[in-house]
């Protein structure tokens, strides 16, 4: 597991700390799963309401732009055989 996770686990999430919600999303912008945050269920599911409530007020984005740094590509055109 290279992700660490947070150390400080606060007892509210408030939709408006956009840095503190940023903590809990992935590269891409994807929520991360609890057992990548450590969260209990409830914790999670709050995050997940105050995310949502940050995204739709356009304080953090839906989805994170990918942009490739050099690294190698999947072949695109479907299945190669071995040589």
């Amino acid at each position: 597991m290279s992700e660490k996770r947070p150390t400080v686990i606060p007892a509210y999430f408030d939709y408006l700390d956009a840095e503190l919600l940023k903590r809990y999303l992935n590269y891409f912008g994807n929520i991360k799963p609890r057992n990548r945050t450590g969260l209990s269920q409830k914790q999670q599911a709050a995050l997940s309401k105050a995310i949502k409530r940050a995204r739709h007020l356009a304080l953090i984005p839906f989805v994170t732009e990918y942009v490739d740094e050099g690294r190698a590509q999947r072949p695109r055109g479907g299945y190669r055989p071995r040589d």
